[in-house]
């Protein structure tokens, strides 16, 4: 009997390392070249470190696809995916010269049947922390599935160093003010060599702190589009509108609204939807985006719904409205194969104090892969149409709902990401929404 006891510990002990993962992260801080050496990590907003995953071939599955040998291309050819799903949650308008495959009511592609996800092979788990996992415990629960559908394996993560918050100094009128932001200067990337960093596991993604000059940013805070205004331009209707819904107005749409836009946010949006933004992304993101997309050098870039090019670009003024009930607007889950990049700006409310949640996930699959579910059983894990099972995933890092906090992945069938729940609050979650789709030719 003690024989068996004994060999039982040593099989669960077993079994709760080789579900582990590396710890090692690489991490640039902010620079505006690609090419540069990578110095070892240093782990910030981080719940536990994530695992490289970097991979020539990124691209990314919808339900009943065969993940082995996928290509955006090929994908794009059989009409999978034309339009993107942005980067958490954004219903779509159609396009003359597209055709936009059936979706629900959020937007998203309709989903068939399960598919999987695998990482890349081989990794070394050498390194794996077992006591971070919940040791053989944590393992023995996630193989019955026992426990909490959602596994954040972190029991004493890495707290975010304090961020100064940054103040506008500056005197002058309006007209004065709206006079010095044109161009460059209004970019979210503006920071990034003093602000920012670009972290390349589970999959490249950037974090910019303070991202816009502070009396920019309280330029356009003081003049963010109402509620009201978000809804009435965007292409929903007022009465499919609902608590913790994502809502949001286009670029297309915003430049042409000169009452309820105003001016200097119509800049903002025309800069990050030109091909001078996409061009700066690229000095950032551009060899990561080569890995994992198809798009040429010289492919013509324009604006979406706008614009017949390769590459169309949309910054989007957006919302998720007020919560009453604790919830996600967004579970885990991967954009649109056609969606290059995403990125993320955060205008947090002032009075938004005593609200939690509206965090950014960057996930991981906890082992070698995790399942797509199908559209049918999603209703079984929560809210927020949930893409994978969420025991099966796991929180690699997590960047706060911040004011004047800028986040930007590179989209691959490794992008894996969600929206931590949101407690009831009567305020919205502010965000812009800053998209590159590649169209299918």
């Amino acid at each position: 009997m003690i024989t068996r006891i004994v060999i039982s510990c040593l099989v669960l002990c077993y079994v709760s390392r080789i579900y582990g993962f590396p710890q090692d992260e690489d991490v640039v801080t902010g620079a505006d070249s690609e090419d540069l050496e990578l110095e070892p990590a240093q782990t910030f907003d981080s719940v536990r470190p994530p695992l490289e995953t970097d991979s020539a071939s990124d691209v990314q599955p919808q339900d009943g696809d065969v993940i082995a040998g996928l290509d955006i291309d090929a994908l794009n050819a059989e009409g999978e995916s034309v339009q993107a799903v942005d980067s958490e949650d954004s219903p779509l308008e159609d396009d003359s010269a597209d055709e936009v495959p059936p979706t629900d009511e959020n937007g998203d592609a309709a989903d068939t049947q399960e598919d999987s996800i695998t990482t890349d092979e081989g990794q070394d788990d050498s390194s794996f922390n077992e006591e971070s996992s919940g040791g053989w415990f944590g393992s023995l629960a996630r193989m019955f599935g026992i426990g909490d559908d959602r596994v954040v394996v972190a029991e004493d993560p890495v707290q975010e160093a304090p961020v100064k918050r940054e103040t506008c100094s500056e005197e002058g009128t309006p007209e004065e003010l709206l006079a010095k932001w044109n161009g460059s200067s209004l970019s979210v990337l503006s920071r990034f060599k003093t602000h920012g960093k670009l972290i390349r596991n589970p999959y490249p993604y950037i974090v910019v702190r303070n991202a816009l000059h502070p009396c920019l940013y309280q330029a356009l805070e003081r003049s963010y589009p109402s509620d009201e205004d978000i809804i009435e331009l965007s292409p929903l209707k007022k009465s499919e509108v609902k608590q913790n819904m994502r809502v949001d107005v286009w670029a297309k749409t915003a430049l042409k609204e000169e009452t309820q836009i105003p001016e200097l946010w119509r800049r903002f949006v025309r800069y990050h939807s030109s091909p001078e933004f996409y061009r700066q992304v690229n000095r950032i993101l551009g060899s990561h985006i080569r890995q994992a997309h198809k798009v040429k050098p010289t492919a013509s870039v324009g604006m979406r719904f706008k614009d017949d090019t390769d590459v169309v670009l949309d910054c989007q003024i957006a919302i998720n409205t007020p919560v009453s009930t604790r919830s996600t607007v967004r579970g885990p889950h991967i954009d649109q194969p056609n969606e290059i990049y995403a990125g993320l700006l955060y205008f947090k409310h002032p009075n938004d104090t005593r609200s939690t949640g509206g965090d950014f996930n960057v996930d991981m699959c906890l082992r070698k892969s995790c399942h797509m579910i199908s559209k049918a059983q999603r209703h079984k894990y929560g809210t927020g149409d949930t893409q994978f099972m969420p025991r099966q995933v796991r929180v690699a890092h997590q960047v706060l709902y911040r004011r004047n906090t800028f986040v930007m992945f590179v989209n691959s069938k490794h992008a894996i990401h969600a929206v931590t729940p949101r407690s009831a609050t009567r305020f919205s979650r502010r965000l812009v929404n800053i998209v590159a789709v590649k169209r299918p030719r």
